[in-house]
C-alpha cells in the first residue's frame, strides 16, 4: 500500500529583467566539603541534590528539573557526574553550559586534585569519549556540521532540490549517542500505560505480519530556518550555540515504511481508545515515545489515532532499512509533526492522562507562548538560486526553484506566488506535482 502525505511539491519559475567553544574555567571557592557531606544530598525525601565534577562541588537541586539530560543526572546524585556529563558531549562545546556550571558551583571538594590542568587540556582531548567510539561511517558532503558528538547537521541547500531527500542527505538531529544494533533478533518495544501494571511487548518479526503501509512525507526538526526567525524576531533559543546558523536544511522528504502506530494501540488499550474515538476534538490521552538514548517526547493520542495521519513505527526508509543515524532499527514517524516528537530508537511507548514531563517536551521545542510545538505550518522553501549567492540572468530570467509543503493540514498545494519587490507584486510559479519519484536512491 503506498500513499503520499505531507510530502514536497516542488516549484519553478522564471523572472525577468560562530562556532562558539569554550572550555571551563572553574575558579577555586573557599568552602570546601568532604564526599560524605555531598552524599548526604542525594536528592531523596526532599534533601538537597549535590554532584562533583573535576574537583567542584554543585548543587542542582532547582537545575534538574530544567536540563533535557535530567533524568541521567539524577542518577549521579551524591556522587561525580562526569560519566553523565560526556553522555551530552555537547557540554564541552556550549558556552551556556559551561556558564551553567559556573553558575551552580557552591565549592571544592576536600582532597580532590585541582582541575585546572584539564580544563585548559584540548577540545579534542574533552571529546575522547567512549560512549561515541561505536559511531556510524557517515557521508558528509551533503551536511553542514553543527556537532559531531552528538551528530547534528542540516543538509545542504543543494540536495534539498529533489522530491525525495535521500538516506544519506537527511539531516540529522541526534541529542546523544546513536544506540548499536547489531543483533536486532531480540529487539523489542514495550508498552504500557501510566495509570495500571497492564505491559505488552512486540518484536521486530511480531511488527512484521501485521499490515505494512509506505507513505512518503516531510520529516522537519522543530528549529529548522532558526536563523531566519532570529532575524526577523530577535534572538530565540538557540542564540550562542551553532544552531543560530540553521537554515532551511533540517528538513526532508522520504518515503517511509512500517505499521500504523494506531493498529496496535487500538489492540493493547481498545477502551481508552474508543474513548478518544468519540471525542477527537478533545486530548483525553497522550502517547509517551521513549528512544534508546533516553530521549523522551509526547504527542496527542487523538492525531495518531486519526488514520489520515499515518502516523507508523516505521522500520525503513526510502526503500531500505533505517540507518543508524535516523533510528535504526525503529522509530516514530509523525507525518505533519515536528520532528522533535518522532523518537528514533524506539524502546518503549506509555498511554497517558498527561503530557510526557521530559525536559525534552515541557521546557524545551515550545513556541513563544510556552506551548508545546506539534503540528508544522504551512512553509515553502526556494533551493535554487541559494542564499547570498551572485546569479547572473541568462536572456534577462532567472531560474527560481523550490519546494513546498502543507504542514500539517495535508493538504494539496494548489498554487505558490514569488515576488521580488516585497510582496508588491506576485509571479505564479509552475507546480511540478506529477514528476515522478526516482526509484534511485
Amino acid at each position: 500500500m503506498f500513499r503520499k502525505r505531507f510530502t514536497f511539491s516542488r516549484i519553478r519559475v522564471f523572472l525577468g529583467g560562530v562556532f562558539v567553544t569554550s572550555h571551563f574555567c572553574l575558579t577555586s571557592h573557599a568552602k570546601e566539603y568532604s564526599l560524605g557531606e555531598v552524599q548526604k544530598r542525594d536528592g531523596i525525601d526532599g534533601r538537597q541534590m549535590w554532584v562533583t565534577y573535576r574537583g567542584g562541588v554543585y548543587d542542582i537541586t532547582e537545575f534538574k528539573s530544567l536540563h533535557p539530560g535530567g533524568k541521567y543526572i539524577e542518577q549521579a546524585a551524591g556522587d561525580d557526574i562526569e560519566e553523565f556529563w560526556k553522555k551530552w558531549a555537547k557540554h564541552y562545546t556550549s558556552e551556556k553550559a559551561s556558564n551553567m556550571l559556573k553558575e551552580l558551583r557552591i565549592g571544592d571538594l576536600k582532597n580532590s586534585p585541582s582541575s585546572n590542568d584539564d580544563n585548559n587540556l584540548p577540545l579534542s582531548h574533552l571529546l575522547k569519549n567512549e560512549l561515541f567510539v561505536d559511531e556510524p561511517k557517515r557521508v558528509l558532503h551533503h551536511h553542514e556540521i553543527f556537532f559531531k558528538q552528538p551528530f547534528c547537521t542540516q543538509t545542504n541547500v543543494t540536495s534539498l532540490g529533489t522530491y525525495l531527500t535521500s538516506n544519506a542527505a537527511l539531516y540529522v538531529r541526534n541529542h546523544s549517542f546513536v544506540p548499536k544494533h547489531d543483533d536486532i533478533s531480540d529487539y523489542t518495544i514495550g508498552f504500557s500505560s501510566d495509570y495500571n501494571d497492564n505491559y505488552s511487548s512486540f518484536s521486530l518479526l511480531d511488527l512484521s505480519k501485521l499490515p505494512q503501509i509506505t507513505i512518503t512525507s516531510i520529516l522537519q526538526c522543530a528549529g529548522n530556518r532558526a536563523s531566519e526567525d532570529s532575524r526577523h524576531n530577535g534572538a530565540n533559543g538557540f542564540a550562542g550555540t551553532p544552531f543560530q546558523r540553521i537554515g532551511i536544511g533540517m528538513v526532508g522528504n522520504v518515503k517511509w515504511s512500517g505499521v500504523r502506530i494506531s493498529t496496535i494501540l487500538k489492540d493493547i488499550y481498545p477502551n481508552e481508545c474508543s474513548l478518544q474515538l468519540a471525542s477527537m476534538d478533545k486530548q483525553l490521552y497522550h502517547v509517551k515515545f521513549i528512544g534508546g538514548d533516553g530521549y523522551e517526547t509526547s504527542t496527542p493520542l487523538n492525531y495518531i489515532l486519526n488514520d489520515y495521519n499515518d502516523c507508523l513505527l516505521a522500520t525503513s526508509m526510502n526503500d531500505s532499512p533505517l540507518t543508524p543515524d535516523h533510528g535504526f532499527p525503529l522509530r516514530i514517524i509523525l507525518p505533519g509533526i515536528a520532528g522533535a516528537r518522532s523518537v528514533k530508537w524506539l524502546e518503549s511507548v506509555c498511554l497517558s492522562e498527561q503530557k510526557s514531563d521530559s525536559p525534552w517536551n515541557s521546557l524545551y521545542y515550545l513556541h513563544a507562548n510556552g506551548e508545546q510545538i506539534q503540528e508544522i505550518p504551512m512553509q515553502s522553501l526556494i533551493t535554487h538560486p541559494a542564499n547570498k549567492v551572485a546569479i547572473r540572468p541568462v536572456d534577462n530570467k532567472i531560474d527560481v526553484s523550490g519546494v513546498a509543503y502543507s504542514g500539517s493540514s495535508g493538504l494539496t498545494i494548489n498554487n505558490v506566488q514569488l515576488s521580488v519587490n516585497n510582496g508588491e507584486s506576485w509571479i505564479d510559479t509552475d507546480l511540478l506535482t506529477d514528476e515522478l519519484v526516482n526509484e534511485k536512491y
